[in-house]
């Protein structure tokens, strides 16, 4: 710490850059440590509304719903946005307004989970990961029950990928920082067959329609 002790920015990014990797290996409690110093040495200098800052407190939620907090995921995934402007990047708004979304889906509130992935599509329509999302969405919407509905958004994420030159077989596992959509833990496989058919595993069912 004596090494940044005159540069606290650099000191809090840096930990969160740290801590943001510990976190995607799920090392939870060394990732917490470096975005709560992180957070500390930030929030006194800057506004409530700074890019940096959120990103931080972003994290934070994410790993609440790592450890299976949900409620508290969702509450710290609410105060951050609340502190959204047109100022800060539509691309890292798209991704918190994703994660929530995954969180409510697992919570089973998958009306509020679509909400929040309609305004990823509002704000990055163009996104690399749009895939994933319209994933999310077509899981949200199996849960309600509609299940046509859900297949429309599987064939969309499918024709996408395919329009970017995913050949063959396109997996999609795990938590949305993969680019992925989870279910139920299993793994979701997206199969491209000879005859132009899709097949969806998720692990439960197999999908198929025509393309």
């Amino acid at each position: 710490e004596g090494r940044f002790v005159d540069q606290p920015q650099l000191e809090s990014s840096l930990r969160t850059s740290v801590g943001a990797v510990q976190l995607s290996l799920l090392d939870l409690d060394s990732g917490e440590a470096n975005l709560r110093r992180a957070e500390s040495l930030l929030t006194p200098l800057v506004d409530s509304t700074d890019e940096d800052l959120l990103r931080i407190r972003s994290n934070l939620a994410w790993l609440l719903f790592e450890r299976e907090e949900y409620d508290a995921s969702i509450a710290a995934y609410r105060t951050v946005i609340q502190q959204f402007s047109q100022e800060q990047d539509r691309e890292y708004r798209a991704t918190v307004y994703n994660d929530l979304g995954l969180v409510l889906a697992e919570r089973e509130l998958f009306d509020e989970a679509i909400e929040s992935y309609e305004y990823v599509l509002e704000l990055a329509p163009n996104s690399d990961s749009v895939p994933a999302t319209l994933v999310n969405y077509g899981y949200a919407l199996d849960g309600l029950g509609e299940l046509d509905k859900a297949l429309g958004y599987y064939e969309r994420a499918i024709a996408m990928l395919r329009d970017a030159g995913e050949d063959g077989i396109a997996t999609l596992t795990g938590k949305f920082h993969d680019c992925c959509c989870g279910i139920n833990d299993a793994v979701t496989v997206v199969t491209f067959t000879t005859d132009q058919r899709i097949e969806i595993s998720t692990g439960q069912d197999i999908i198929t329609a025509a393309t």
